[in-house]
């Protein structure tokens, strides 16, 4: 399921993703930039630029709406 704010850079997001390996995280993340596969984005979590691959994000939401 494609995520439209994925595309944004310079949002702030918190999703939840699948590692290749099967773990699941939630990570807070602020997009740098992305393709059709892949969003590049600093990751808070890890403190240092990650790439994502979209088919992994399992959900993001704007980190705005967290309550």
């Amino acid at each position: 399921m494609e995520q439209p704010f994925l595309n944004h850079a310079n949002e702030k997001l918190e999703i939840v993703y699948m590692s290749n390996s099967g773990t699941f995280t939630q990570r807070t993340v602020k997009v740098v930039s992305s393709d059709d596969d892949q969003v590049l984005a600093y990751c808070y979590l890890r403190n240092e630029i990650r790439r994502f691959s979209k088919e992994n994000i399992l959900a993001a939401y704007p980190k705005t709406l967290q309550h």
